[in-house]
């Protein structure tokens, strides 16, 4: 997704490289992009609500307790523990453990995303109550009674909408248990969050595709593209897929407003469609083609990834505030597509290994390895680049 970036300085160097467009909150009054859906990670090893009770949108809490089980809970890449939607399909929240912090998001309203990313300190066998509040704009996360202060607000995809219910991660990692879910809340809305949010005006990417399809190419339909030229030229990147990704894409959906991705030339929102925005550059097309596929197997592919080339590189690299969390520039998901969509910008370009290479580093060789045995790419164009 690219214009997805961290706000860690340390990123600003990587995001302006790699023609991104970086994302601040609301709070800074510069509203992003971001989405994040639930098959993102694929299903849960989960169960269900013991109460069998799932979560009303407006206000409540989700109460539940949380054991690690490994001497060193921090040593993980991500675990969904909690994942929910509430009755009415209109607001989704999750907590996930991310390495060394913990990620808190609630999406609500036609397209708000309140999040928080922050160090936790959990300990081998301990107990830990989490405590996920909301009220109207607002929204809490608490351990074992203590606030984690630090949402953001920020502007989210509205096109998505999931259907009631509730799951508790059963990893190897953590243990859950005392599950309690409440239609009643312990905060009070805040006059402040809720004055951000009618601030925010929502991209309304899902109305595009109220529209008739202009043309099928590959199995593949086209929403929105000005003209022949520009599907010409959509058409001429499928053709450059291998099956195994064209064949998992069902939409492409050529935007000519800006301000409806927020910036971001390009926007996965599920397993088989993505956006483009007006002007985007050719790698992009690659970049969420990429997410394409990677979805469509519960992110194992980047999983993969990110435990044989960034496992120590993220933890090094990701802001410690970073609200944007998965999908942050330090996240596998982002790390493979950003070079998958290199790739084929190269191969597009003419350039050589060797310019591959200057970019990327010493793990070019082995990475393009890893796009070619997993089907991102074509043997013609790994040829073309590895020589």
């Amino acid at each position: 997704m690219p214009g997805l970036c961290s706000i860690d300085n340390r990123l600003k160097k990587f995001c302006k490289e790699s023609g991104e467009v970086c994302v601040k909150s609301l709070r800074t009054l510069i509203a992003g992009l971001v989405f994040l859906a639930p098959l993102w990670w694929g299903p849960l090893d989960a169960r269900s609500s013991d109460a069998g009770v799932v979560p009303q949108s407006g206000a409540g809490m989700i109460e539940f307790t949380v054991r690690p089980l490994k001497a060193d809970p921090s040593d993980v890449d991500h675990v969904v523990l909690m994942q929910a939607s509430s009755s009415d399909g209109r607001e989704f929240y999750e907590i996930q453990i991310v390495g060394s912090d913990v990620l808190v998001l609630r999406d609500f309203g036609p397209c708000v995303r309140s999040a928080n990313r922050a160090p936790h300190d959990l300990k081998q066998s301990g107990l830990y109550t989490f405590l996920l509040s909301w009220n109207g704009a607002s929204t809490k996360f608490a351990i074992n009674g203590r606030e984690i202060k630090g949402f953001d607000l920020l502007v989210n995809s509205d096109y998505h909408q999931h259907a009631p219910f509730i799951t508790f991660g059963a990893a190897e990692s953590f243990q859950t248990s005392g599950i309690r879910v409440s239609s009643r809340s312990d905060i009070s809305p805040d006059p402040a969050d809720r004055s951000l949010v009618e601030q925010i005006q929502c991209p309304r990417l899902g109305q595009l595709l109220d529209a008739k399809p202009q043309e099928q190419y590959r199995g593949v339909l086209l929403y929105g593209f000005p003209g022949q030229p520009e599907r010409g030229r959509a058409m001429g990147y499928i053709d450059l897929l291998p099956d195994a990704v064209a064949n998992g894409i069902k939409r492409i959906i050529f935007v000519d407003a800006a301000e409806r991705m927020g910036g971001a030339q390009g926007l996965t929102t599920s397993r088989d469609t993505f956006f483009l925005r007006k002007g985007y550059e050719a790698g992009t097309f690659f970049h969420e083609a990429t997410h394409t596929l990677d979805i469509q197997h519960n992110a194992g592919f980047s999983a993969a990834w990110g435990e044989k080339f960034l496992r120590d590189e993220a933890r090094q690299v990701a802001g410690r505030r970073s609200i944007l969390g998965a999908l942050d520039s330090s996240s596998a998901s982002e790390q493979l597509a950003q070079f998958s969509g290199m790739v084929y910008e190269f191969y597009l370009k003419n350039k050589t290994f060797a310019d591959l290479e200057t970019v990327f580093g010493p793990q070019t060789k082995a990475q393009l390895d890893f796009l070619l045995g997993n089907g991102f790419i074509t043997r013609d164009v790994y040829e073309r680049l590895a020589r």
